[in-house]
């Protein structure tokens, strides 16, 4: 059994895993937690929002689950946060899997990384249109439904990290089919040319989990078996058995 604790990106929430998870074999155990204010919990949406809150989202799914040997899975912005929260328990986490992922260093923000800044003032800050991220028809239209605005405060932020996470597994997975940004090419090509990486390149929009979810799921199996038993942390044997959080 493996089990996947999956975190969305900017705007999104656990929905976006839908069909991801339905590839996924039935054994295994999936996390898919919403940041604060985000999707079903946007009723808790606070100009106090930050990306430490985010954090502490994840991080508290981990304590309070007991998680351990887990493949965390970050799309998008959600890497800025998986990167946060593997620096912190590093231990914990057998493979962390960016899905076209921002991968920040030290003292970087998302504004940093290329996403445009927000007007000043401007909070929640409304999702761009799917069509942006290469996802159209019917599918583009369900996403721009589902999209919710999200605190300025967690793209200007600027994440602190110790460099721990890099003694976690690391796979870069890599979308060819959307007009993709420079900071997703660069790390495409840090983890081809790195031996510290794993790479992958998938024929889809920025929205793999949506647009190639086969093909996601395929990667993260593949992942979780080449990895398994990397982490000395023994699994909690009292996991919940129900597929998804």
């Amino acid at each position: 059994m493996t089990t996947y604790l999956l975190l969305h990106g900017g705007f999104h929430g656990a929905w976006c895993w839908r069909r991801l998870i339905e590839h996924l074999p039935a054994r295994d155990v999936v996390h898919a937690p919403t940041f604060t204010g985000l999707a079903e919990r946007s009723h808790l949406d606070s100009p106090e929002i930050d990306l430490e809150v985010y954090c502490n989202d994840v991080l508290n799914v981990i304590r309070w689950e007991q998680l351990d040997d887990f493949v965390l899975v970050a799309h998008s912005f959600g890497g800025i946060v998986a990167t946060a929260v593997a620096d912190r328990v590093p231990e914990r986490i057998r493979s962390l899997v960016y899905l076209d992922a921002f991968v920040p260093q030290d003292s970087q923000s998302l504004v940093d990384l290329g996403w445009p800044a927000s007007p000043p003032g401007l909070t929640p800050v409304p999702p761009p249109p799917a069509a942006i991220f290469g996802l159209h028809g019917a599918d583009g239209e369900w996403v721009d439904s589902q999209m919710t605005p999200q605190s300025a405060n967690t793209a200007t932020d600027k994440v602190v990290l110790t460099g721990a996470y890099k003694a976690v597994d690391r796979t870069y997975v890599f979308a060819t089919g959307w007009d993709s940004l420079p900071h997703f090419v660069v790390n495409r090509d840090v983890a081809r040319s790195s031996e510290n990486w794993r790479s992958y390149d998938v024929d889809g929009c920025h929205e793999l989990m949506i647009d190639r979810p086969a093909e996601v799921a395929k990667i993260l199996i593949e992942t979780a078996e080449r990895t398994r038993g990397a982490t000395t942390v023994p699994r909690d044997t009292d996991q919940p058995s129900d597929r998804t959080a």
